[in-house]
């Protein structure tokens, strides 16, 4: 029987890099991603309220996804610049993976379909 342990150097695939959202990568312009034009859009799966302890945008991504990689995503899907503003009792919404995916996977074969 194998003992379970964790490999710190082991690191999880990021699906949901912005990188990846960004047509022109050379200068990852968020204004050219039609991805992040239209996830705003996408209905709100949740909400959660900021504790005092989770106030980080990556402990929050963690909190509500389980993967710190989401961070971006709670910023821009509630139109936050500033992370000081994420204080106790503020409430984010927040997308569902399988709507984030439904829309990438959606512009990609649009995008497909188109060259």
């Amino acid at each position: 029987m194998s003992a379970f342990f964790i490999n710190p150097t082991l690191q999880p695939p990021k699906r949901f890099d912005m990188a990846l959202f960004m047509e022109n990568t050379d200068n990852l312009d968020p204004l050219t991603s039609e991805f992040l034009r239209l996830m705003p859009a996408l209905e709100s799966s949740g909400r959660y309220t900021v504790l005092d302890e989770d106030s980080r945008p990556d402990l929050l991504s963690y909190r509500i996804y389980g993967d710190t990689q989401y961070w971006w995503i709670l910023l821009l899907y509630n139109q936050i610049i500033d992370v000081e503003s994420l204080v106790t009792g503020t409430i984010l919404l927040y997308p569902s993976i399988s709507d984030l995916e439904s829309l990438y996977f959606s512009l990609s074969a649009k995008e497909r379909a188109s060259t």
